[in-house]
């Protein structure tokens, strides 16, 4: 299962229950319950290989924004 992760092109896998995601850097969490179990992953790719490119930006860019407030 770990490698499967590991091989995803979108996928940053941080440990057995983190992963984040490439194309739109949210963290996607894992099962507690079972070592890198892809079910949680597998369900979010889905959805966001959806969104249109455009979507996914502002998405970043306002992540971005928030995390830049609240530092400066």
């Amino acid at each position: 299962r770990e490698l499967r992760l590991r091989e995803h092109p979108h996928a940053d896998v941080r440990g057995p229950e983190l992963v984040v995601c490439r194309l739109c850097l949210r963290d996607i969490k894992l099962s507690t319950k079972s070592a890198y179990d892809g079910f949680h992953w597998n369900k979010h790719i889905e959805r966001c290989q959806r969104r249109t490119p455009a979507s996914r930006i502002q998405r970043v860019q306002r992540a971005v924004e928030l995390v830049s407030e609240h530092y400066y």
